[in-house]
């Protein structure tokens, strides 16, 4: 409940006519977007460098205040020293005279146009899910806790000051807060200090310490859990002598459904002792993160198995629907379907008003998606797609307990065979090349086309061998084919847009990350949706109905096996699936196991890849596809560049290499442990990625390093991170040169590339990326990238992405 509303007269000397259209330096005002009780909120345009930008005006001073003015500078360059991907950036400051004794201050920051958190509250009329709620929370934690290892205080934490670029999280008005403390203001109130609603004890009393910005952000947490705060009152006054002197509401008191522990983790951030309270945000986070996992096993729902703390796709046994909250069991406090932003100003023309917020509590700045620029012959968009960074929860594979019928035969003629036995083809169909591998000098990624048809999630994007057809797919259920040959031959200087695929296919449920794959002749794209059914689409025929592939014995039967992940050997008709079967009843023990299929075998695999290699499951992995967390379970697979091998990587931290013509185990890789952290992390998938020039070096990933290994030797050749703030590798592919391996990350919107052939990481360190794109304050990607691909002649890297784009970057400057 907003109660700190204030009155436009609180702000003299800046009238909201009075600005439009003039000048401050070489920013022309156009229209106010916003007015609190720290200032204004306008549109402008940079006449210099041709863009918009939004000017943040703070409330006048007089102009005889040279030490607001000092401080001023001094804060406003503190902030923009603040480098941080949550964190809005601040281009340019100023002071300009505004009367013969005053002068008004101002920011000048990106213009986006999306609503701030406070709005996506008020959308929802009630407690934000809660996936979407800890995704927030930990965005703004790291920024936060970023901010205070500088020693930079915010002192007006608040949901209006984090603002959504759908779902990416920028914390804005660092300092702020502090300036507007100044005595010399020429009308002060409480909004100089912070915001009565989220402020704490010591703050109110003109003490604020780091301890404050986390009260302030467990007040957040509050808002976000119970859709409100704990305090109101008619004045903001009468807020802060609660903020003082009385404890807040048990949060159950509004939301039955947290856990006790949630609560209290909430409960311990607003301690009126700064030393009581967590030692960082991010430590708060942790402790919610873990109350809500402690919740689980005691919660059930449709289908067996635990509920994701993230939107996934659930697990459904024969005969029963998508997992909801209503009917049957209990309801789990993890929505396992995305949530629904509210139709806020990101949804609408640049040339609209917003509606003006006015109060303390009012965004402070207004935030938007980014809109590509277009070349002459691209269309734009006309409506926002649904966006979100989310961390969805990792379906890791599992061993099955079926053995399927094929009889001990050798499979080295099926694997080097290329003979095929689908339908007959359209002569729209590619001719086989090959082209030449690169890329022949390595530059940052250039953004040249945005494809645009999906309306979820795009988990996965992949080239054809030819170079010209990309196949996506993403949680609206689709896979699209797209021609990109004409528009890379433009050469356009702009971003193209493309919105229309020749062709797409609509699959039962939604695509994940690692379930599609193009045969090794280019003419059959491959897909699995988490069931028990493999499909093979003609990519080139006019037939719309796929080749549909699964185990005869157990169809409609609660033993058929879950595929989560598909390869194709690149030297045959055979591709590769792990299979999971839930065990019914209480956990077994069970091996590792691999399905090899024949193309034109649809029935049952020609063999079955198994291993007894055991382990510990990680507690940095939750597997919500096992209701057991099974340590047997594979969760990708890969084939060797020469088909001779399949690697299944486990959620336990191993790797395990066989021989595919004769099922034996060849090599286990053990993955070194990685530093272990309060809460478990929830992973897109596990990638593996194998060299195209050498059949035995191996990429791997291990949570948020990659590896490169000899697995003819079992020896690790080098270890990948990244500079990054970012917590797991969600993809890994490797330049067709054999050079560079490209990979993504959970929470960040940027393609990393390193390069394999250069030295210089410390005896056992981690080699840092080669480098990155786009840069810190480029906006390409609103969300997540989930998967990266490099295009056969090692020109382009694609980056498929949770803001339901695909974006092709060129990255070959020879």
């Amino acid at each position: 409940m907003d109660t700190n509303q204030s009155s436009e007269s609180s702000q003299p000397g800046i009238q909201s006519g009075s600005w439009e259209n003039k000048m401050l330096g070489r920013y022309r005002l156009l229209r106010l977007l916003g007015r609190g009780g720290m200032g204004e909120v306008w549109l402008a345009e940079d006449t210099q460098l041709r863009r918009q930008v939004a000017v943040k005006l703070l409330p006048t001073v007089f102009a005889s205040d040279r030490n607001f003015l000092q401080d001023f500078e001094r804060e406003a360059q503190a902030a923009a020293t603040l480098e941080h991907p949550h964190i809005l950036p601040v281009h340019d400051f100023g002071e300009q005279q505004f009367a013969e004794d005053e002068v008004v201050t101002y920011l000048i920051t990106p213009y986006i146009s999306g609503g701030s958190l406070r709005d996506r509250i008020l959308g929802a009329s009630g407690p934000l899910p809660v996936d979407e709620a800890l995704s927030y929370l930990r965005q703004a934690a790291e920024a936060i806790d970023f901010a205070h290892s500088q020693q930079v205080l915010h002192r007006d934490i608040k949901p209006a000051n984090m603002l959504l670029q759908q779902k990416w999280l920028f914390l804005a008005d660092f300092g702020i807060a502090k300036l507007l403390t100044s005595t010399t203001h020429r009308t002060r109130t409480h909004a100089g200090s912070g915001t009565p609603d989220y402020m704490a004890p010591e703050q109110a009393r003109g003490r604020a310490e780091p301890a404050s910005d986390r009260y302030s952000f467990a007040m957040t947490a509050y808002h976000l859990f119970t859709g409100r705060v704990p305090f109101t009152g008619d004045t903001p006054y009468s807020i802060l002598l609660k903020q003082l002197s009385e404890q807040p509401a048990s949060p159950r008191q509004f939301n039955p459904a947290l856990p006790e522990a949630v609560e209290q983790a909430i409960l311990q951030g607003l301690s009126k002792s700064p030393e009581d309270r967590p030692p960082s945000c991010m430590a708060l986070v942790h402790a919610l993160e873990q109350g809500w996992n402690r919740s689980i096993p005691a919660l059930e729902y449709q289908g067996g198995g635990k509920p994701s703390p993230y939107p996934i796709r659930p697990f459904t046994e024969p005969g029963v629907g998508p997992q909801t909250s209503q009917g049957g069991g209990k309801p789990s406090p993890y929505p396992v379907r995305s949530f629904t932003e509210p139709d806020v100003a990101a949804q609408m023309p640049v040339t609209e008003t917003p509606a003006q917020h006015t109060g303390n509590d009012a965004p402070t700045f207004i935030s938007s998606s980014f809109q590509p620029t277009m070349a002459a012959s691209g269309a734009a968009r006309t409506e926002a797609p649904q966006r979100k960074i989310s961390r969805r929860a990792l379906f890791i594979g599992g061993a099955t307990a079926l053995v399927a019928a094929g009889g001990i035969v050798s499979l080295y003629t099926l694997l080097q065979s290329h003979t095929s036995q689908t339908a007959v083809r359209s002569v729209s169909s590619p001719t086989p090349t090959h082209p030449t591998p690169g890329p022949k000098k390595l530059v940052a990624g250039v953004p040249v086309l945005s494809l645009t048809g999906h309306s979820k999630d795009v988990s996965i994007a992949r080239w054809d061998p030819t170079g010209r057809y990309l196949a996506t797919a993403a949680e609206d259920a689709y896979v699209m084919l797209w021609d990109l040959a004409g528009a890379l031959q433009k050469g356009s200087t702009g971003l193209q847009t493309i919105a229309t695929p020749i062709r797409k296919w609509k699959l039962p449920s939604q695509i994940l990350t690692n379930e599609l794959c193009w045969s090794a002749d280019g003419r059959t794209i491959a897909v699995v949706t988490g069931e028990s059914k493999i499909y093979l689409y003609d990519a080139f025929s006019n037939a719309d109905t796929p080749q549909v592939y699964a185990i005869a014995s157990a169809a409609n039967s609660s033993n058929a096996p879950i595929h989560k992940a598909i390869a194709w050997s690149p030297k045959g008709n055979t591709f590769a699936t792990p299979g999971y079967v839930a065990p019914q009843g209480q956990p077994i023990q069970q091996p590792q196991q691999v399905d090899l299929w024949q193309v034109g075998q649809t029935n049952n695999p020609i063999r079955i890849l198994s291993s007894d290699t055991t382990g510990t499951a990680r507690t940095l992995l939750i597997d919500v596809s096992h209701p057991f967390n099974s340590p047997a379970n594979v969760d990708m697979v890969g084939w060797s560049s020469d088909g001779s091998l399949v690697a299944g990587h486990t959620n336990f931290g191993s790797v395990t290499i066989w021989q595919a013509a004769t099922g034996a185990v060849f090599q286990v890789l053990a993955l070194p442990s990685r530093p272990e952290k309060e809460n478990p992390t929830y992973v897109f998938g596990e990638s593996v990625a194998w060299s195209p020039v050498d059949a035995h070096v191996l990429a791997v990933s291990n949570l948020d390093i990659a590896m490169l290994w000899d697995v003819q030797q079992n020896k690790l050749l080098q270890t990948f991170k990244t500079t990054d703030p970012v917590p797991f590798l969600t993809g890994l592919a490797w330049s067709s040169n054999g050079k560079y391996l490209t990979g993504s990350y959970a929470e960040s919107p940027r393609v990393y590339v390193w390069d394999t052939q250069m030295s210089g990481a410390a005896p056992g360190g981690a080699q840092p990326q080669k480098l990155f794109f786009p840069q810190p304050g480029t906006h390409v990607h609103t969300a997540t990238v989930s998967d990266v691909a490099w295009s056969p002649d090692g020109r382009y890297i694609t980056s498929a992405s949770g803001d339901t784009t695909v974006v092709v970057w060129l990255v070959d400057g020879g």
